[in-house]
């Protein structure tokens, strides 16, 4: 029974430890994260420019998230046939959770106090206090509604 209880405990004081080293390591970075926040080790905040990124206080980014603030999408392949990479800005307000695999892409402002369901593509600005989700996501419900229940 003691070898369980001390795994146990091993396993928390892991987890713990290295949510702590990997918050201050995409600080150091230059990704701006507020206090209380969880990011899953599994999940992909983009390094390209980190400085565009912005995570509020009290924030959850679940298993499989990706935050990116930089798209190909316009370059034209490896030739650079149409242009050049895209930089914006990516901000995740106070009290947002990201369910599993939801991606946010660059420009993207999510409000205070949203819920972003599992799996969502986030294209464009969410507004504060709302239930979003889908491909793409769009509010569906005040959050106070979907916190009723």
């Amino acid at each position: 029974m003691a070898i369980p209880k001390l795994i146990l405990i091993l396993k928390r004081l892991y987890d713990t430890f290295s949510l702590k080293l990997r918050i201050q390591l995409y600080r150091a970075m230059g990704v701006k994260i507020g206090d209380s926040c969880f990011i899953s080790a599994k999940a992909y905040i983009d390094k390209t420019k980190p400085e565009f990124i912005e995570i509020g206080n009290n924030c959850m980014i679940t298993r499989g998230c990706m935050i990116l603030c930089h798209s190909d999408a316009k370059l034209g392949g490896l030739k650079r046939l149409w242009g050049a990479r895209e930089y914006k800005k990516v901000r995740l307000g106070n009290n947002v959770f990201l369910g599993v695999e939801t991606t946010v892409m660059p420009g993207v402002k999510i409000g205070d106090n949203v819920v972003v369901g599992a799996k969502s593509l986030v294209t464009a600005d969410i507004p504060p206090n709302s239930l979003a989700f889908g491909i793409p996501a769009k509010r569906v419900k005040p959050l106070k509604d979907f916190l009723k229940k």
